[in-house]
């Protein structure tokens, strides 16, 4: 996609704070590739943004503290639940410094498209370069197909928050599921060569190793077929670690330390073999449904229907989709 063409909203609130570099540079170097680049300092703001103008991708704030908005209350980790509600297949970055262990969890739940911490080395690269990645990697949304039973994949654990019998016991009560473990090496080629209904991975802490995450990288990228769900603790010590799986995209993400961890996975396994094959959807608030439709002229819009002007419109939007193919 050529940059002139893809439109970013980014929301910070020291985005006018021209000497807060990570922030002010990170919006000249968008623009300067070519990215029609709109910003905001509320939360409030950000979110009027979205019902006003088509947006490919929205880089976002998580502590909005520095500039008092009246209208919304939260972080930037709310703003990202309501985007990724009322349009699932957004792609929503997060560039932040001050994330608690809590967004980090919630965040990859909402299968955001990518996290970079501030505090990174370069980290103004590293958004550029996922930002690319986003206009890359674009694809439709892609309907599940349900399973209700089936083996599920776990790598063998030695974590003190969870044992293996713990994770068996967590599978079988999820419904019709076998457990089937196997060592994590070992989990790429299984994957590919037989059918499971989900995977687990389970580690206290991971390593950042680039041959542990090219690891976890080709198992996760076996999802949707099957998902894949991934614990570990959550504690602001691993947030390296915890960033670098929030950006393998898996299913799920468990904090460990949170109470009984095996009622979370029982969960997460139906929920994973639920959106078997397809891009999990969440349901937005009524009060953000409602408004999305609020500014809407049906009447006007019915007539368009009805017109030849819209048939013409239509082909040429076809039109335009084959030139693309």
């Amino acid at each position: 996609m050529n940059p002139n063409d893809f439109s970013i909203l980014f929301m910070d609130d020291e985005v006018h704070d021209e000497t807060v570099a990570t922030v002010s540079e990170a919006v000249k170097a968008l623009r300067e590739v070519g990215y029609d680049v709109d910003v905001k300092e509320k939360m409030s703001d950000a979110i009027d943004a979205f019902y006003k103008k088509f947006y490919h991708v929205f880089i976002l704030d998580i502590d909005m503290q520095k500039v008092k908005d009246l209208l919304f209350e939260g972080s930037g980790s709310n703003v990202a639940d309501i985007y990724r509600s009322l349009d699932n297949g957004s792609s929503v970055i997060m560039y932040s410094a001050m994330g608690t262990v809590e967004d980090w969890f919630d965040v990859t739940n909402r299968h955001i498209f990518g996290y970079v911490f501030k505090g990174s080395k370069s980290p103004v690269r590293k958004l550029l370069e996922m930002v690319e990645q986003a206009a890359l990697e674009y694809s439709p949304l892609m309907l599940p197909e349900p399973k209700t039973e089936g083996r599920v994949l776990i790598a063998e654990t030695d974590s003190e928050r969870i044992s293996d019998e713990d994770m068996k016991s967590a599978v079988l009560a999820a419904g019709n599921f076998e457990p089937v473990f196997c060592e994590i090496e070992k989990m790429p080629e299984m994957l590919e060569n037989s059918d499971y209904a989900a995977a687990i991975i389970v580690e206290d802490q991971f390593s950042t190793m680039p041959d542990d995450m090219a690891l976890l990288k080709k198992i996760c990228m076996a999802q949707p077929s099957p998902n894949v769900i991934i614990g570990c603790e959550g504690k602001s010590e691993c947030q390296e670690s915890i960033i670098e799986l929030i950006n393998l995209h898996p299913f799920r993400l468990i904090n460990l330390m949170k109470e009984n961890p095996g009622r979370t996975f029982e969960e997460c396994v139906r929920s994973a073999a639920g959106w078997y094959g397809g891009n999990e959807t969440f349901q937005a608030d009524t009060e953000y449904v409602h408004r999305a439709a609020k500014d809407i002229e049906w009447e006007d819009m019915e007539k368009r229907f009805e017109t030849e002007e819209w048939e013409n419109e239509r082909n040429h939007s076809e039109d335009g989709d084959e030139s693309h193919g």
